[in-house]
């Protein structure tokens, strides 16, 4: 991976993203501010601050999203990690994380845009997620480095989840723009 051209074209990504609301707004001023100040973003799984993708998973019809239960995590999440040295832009970083999360393979991003993004931070370290759309069959079974409880969720299912407060920050804003994406597919359908 040349850092450089990563760098930039995180960079350049994270510039063109609009924000939902004013939370995500502050995420996306935070992480912009990392980015441009970091020396390396490939910093491993041991940096107490590092850039992560992850993947918001929807289904062809965009009705049904992905969620994973890892089995350090009691909540559904979406599959995530950190840069690898082979990974040419961060969206590569959420594909490569998908495929092995979930053992699907046959993943397309809905677009090359930054879906959303999230900060995490826990204890002495802070996670700069930012999130990409992918979409996949539904059809095919999940099987991949995650135990059996990957499965698919409606919209009404997420929102349930976030009434029940056990999903994470990142997720309840992924589920914002999944609304808005459907809003603007219904609109340019007409």
């Amino acid at each position: 991976m040349e850092q450089n051209n990563f760098k930039e074209d995180l960079i350049t990504h994270l510039f063109h993203h609009h924000p939902i609301n004013l939370e995500e707004q502050k995420y996306l001023i935070e992480i912009l501010k990392f980015v441009n100040a970091a020396d390396t973003l490939y910093a491993g799984k041991n940096s107490p601050a590092h850039v992560a993708a992850r993947a918001f998973i929807l289904n062809k019809g965009l009705t049904k999203c992905l969620l994973c239960n890892k089995k350090h995590l009691e909540d559904g999440v979406q599959p995530d990690g950190h840069i690898e040295q082979e990974d040419k832009t961060l969206l590569d970083t959420a594909l490569r994380e998908a495929r092995e999360e979930t053992g699907l393979q046959n993943f397309t991003p809905y677009n090359e845009k930054v879906f959303t993004v999230c900060i995490d931070k826990k204890k002495a370290l802070t996670r700069y997620d930012v999130w990409y759309l992918l979409i996949c069959e539904e059809d095919k079974k999940p099987a991949g480095q995650v135990d059996n409880n990957t499965k698919w969720f409606s919209m009404q299912e997420l929102k349930n989840l976030i009434k029940e407060q056990k999903i994470n920050t990142g997720l309840r804003l992924a589920a914002l723009h999944w609304e808005n994406t459907l809003k603007e597919r219904a609109k340019n359908a007409k």
